[in-house]
């Protein structure tokens, strides 16, 4: 075993026991329940590590959340999936040095990217404490939630392997997506936006609306992939039922970030599929049509939520591609630009005030700029445009017989246009409930191709 492997190692031991002794020492009556829950899933996943996966998939939107420190401008959070994650990661890498198989993991073209991010983070930010720009407790959280989903992505590119494990996960992740869209629709009507299961703050009386816009986005992007290249007609209208099953609790998100995503992301899979596109065409025309007929209500308080943009009740407005913005929250999201170009960048232009240093922004691109400056940012946009170059090239060297890979891959691409067009007003790439599916979806897709080698999918 490698020296980083080891250190990797020791660190999340460290945090796995502080965690737990968190836990128990917390008197909310759920927490033993939580506690027992993670013992069973360390004896589970030592036993399978496909089945801890299988489990991870299923956390990743139905995990409570435990506060472990309130510091000034961000409160500490971890989630039990934090748990799972660190655990699933270090019971994967034991098991892997037991097997005497570190050195055979698998490379990616994105492992180089993401290393040199992850560094940049750390690096960044280990200055940012030397220089008085953070403290040191709430960015240590803060970055190794970032590296979170690069150890999901790392266990999945490892573990998944076979058609078989593809289809498990794949199915264990529609089970969740249903799940969280019924849980959607039991809070329509009682709360004017909706969130996803455990992601409400008993303080503000709201929750994340926009993770939860973020992360419909990617399954309905993985839902149109798979439409596109479904082997049979069946197939095609599961697809299509579960797409149209999801539009109510997307459109009570009432993001407004999530609705200017929704549009490209159509427009990328309409062009990039070679099936299917005459349908799909017809299928969101029609869809056009009736919606306002069909479903009057939702699309009257999607239109009347977009309006709200350019209304407001004070007389501060900002102009933005020639529109005038007025609303409170829009306003918002454009003073973070202008403090990014015009306050942190001429401050710190190469590395940044590091993580948190800038404290809650809700904008990706803003964000990234004053906590790692422009050679973060660079690298940022570098890790992006990896994702996207490989997932257009599995697209389009997947044979036709594979039709999950064609879904999985196009609906990958098209999830990250529809994210990097979020991320304009939301801090779309830090968010948990949207990225560990997301590096998850990575995972699963840059595996794809060995997947395909090994063992060929036919059509069902």
């Amino acid at each position: 075993m490698n020296t980083a492997n080891r250190i990797a190692i020791f660190i999340s031991i460290i945090l796995i026991s502080f965690l737990t002794g968190k836990l128990i020492t917390m008197e909310k009556t759920i927490l033993p329940v939580l506690f027992l829950g993670f013992i069973i899933f360390v004896f589970i996943s030592f036993r399978n590590i496909e089945y801890g996966l299988i489990i991870l998939v299923f956390s990743m939107l139905l995990s409570p959340e435990i506060k472990i420190a309130e510091l000034p401008g961000r409160a500490v959070v971890v989630r039990f999936d934090d748990l799972i994650l660190i655990t699933l990661f270090v019971v994967w890498l034991a098991q892997m040095a037991l097997k005497k198989e570190l050195g055979l993991l698998t490379t990616t073209p994105l492992n180089l990217p993401i290393f040199t991010y992850t560094l940049i983070c750390v690096l960044f930010t280990a200055r940012a404490i030397a220089l008085g720009y953070v403290k040191p407790v709430k960015s240590f959280f803060y970055v190794l939630k970032y590296i979170e989903y690069f150890f999901l992505f790392l266990m999945t590119t490892n573990i998944v392997k076979e058609e078989r494990q593809i289809k498990n996960l794949l199915i264990a992740g529609l089970i969740t997506f249903l799940i969280v869209c019924i849980y959607g629709y039991t809070l329509i009507g009682k709360v004017e936006r909706i969130w996803a299961p455990f992601d409400y703050d008993p303080a503000t009386r709201s929750g994340e609306s926009g993770s939860l816009g973020g992360y419909l986005l990617i399954v309905m992007s993985v839902l149109f992939g798979l439409f596109c290249y479904a082997p049979s007609t069946k197939y095609a209208l599961g697809f299509i039922g579960l797409i149209v099953f999801a539009l109510a609790p997307f459109a009570y998100t009432l993001s407004r970030a999530s609705f200017f995503a929704f549009g490209p992301m159509l427009l990328s899979i309409i062009l990039l599929t070679e099936k299917r596109k005459l349908i799909l065409l017809g299928l969101i025309f029609t869809g056009l049509i009736f919606a306002p007929i069909v479903f009057p209500k939702p699309t009257q308080d999607v239109l009347n939520r977009i309006q709200e943009t350019f209304v407001g009740s004070g007389e501060q407005e900002a102009s933005f591609l020639g529109l005038k913005i007025k609303e409170t929250s829009a306003l918002l999201r454009i003073d973070s630009w202008k403090k990014a170009l015009f306050k942190w960048l001429p401050k710190q232009p190469f590395f940044g005030h590091g993580v948190t240093g800038v404290g809650l922004v809700d904008t990706q691109y803003p964000l990234v700029i004053g906590e790692l400056g422009l050679t973060g940012f660079l690298v940022f946009l570098w890790l992006i445009w990896s994702v996207g170059k490989n997932s257009l090239r599995i697209f389009k060297s997947l044979s036709p017989e594979n039709w999950i890979g064609k879904g999985l891959s196009l609906g990958l691409f098209c999830a990250l246009v529809a994210l990097l067009f979020q991320g304009v007003a939301v801090n779309t790439f830090i968010i948990i409930r949207i990225m560990e599916p997301f590096w998850f979806l990575c995972g699963i897709t840059m595996a794809l191709k060995q997947s395909e080698t090994k063992n060929k999918f036919a059509e069902r």
